[in-house]
């Protein structure tokens, strides 16, 4: 079955993003978020989970869930503006969340 990080992965791929490039278009998230949240190791916040969708055009419901439509047909990135009003989010070990 798959997970929000199996879905995660293949939704950036599809766009052709690193995580590296991923991770600067959500701003600046920390490349081991990314890494941890590919591989089942961390539950995006809420804030982090509508960027992800976002930027990855693709519907919250299937990004959570795996249900519905993957690739949404009118989308809106975020302005460089929004990126920059989003905060940097940092890892913490105790921030960290198995699904």
């Amino acid at each position: 079955m798959s997970t929000l990080g199996k879905r995660t992965k293949l939704a950036r791929e599809s766009l052709g993003f690193s995580q590296e490039e991923f991770a600067k278009e959500l701003g600046g998230v920390h490349l081991l978020i990314l890494r941890d949240l590919e591989n089942d190791d961390y539950f995006p916040p809420a804030q982090l989970f509508g960027a992800m969708c976002n930027v990855l055009e693709v519907s919250p419901s299937w990004l959570m869930v795996g249900e519905g439509v993957m690739k949404l047909k009118s989308h809106r990135r975020l302005t460089d503006e929004e990126k920059s009003r989003m905060p940097l989010l940092a890892l913490h070990s105790s921030s960290r969340a198995r699904l």
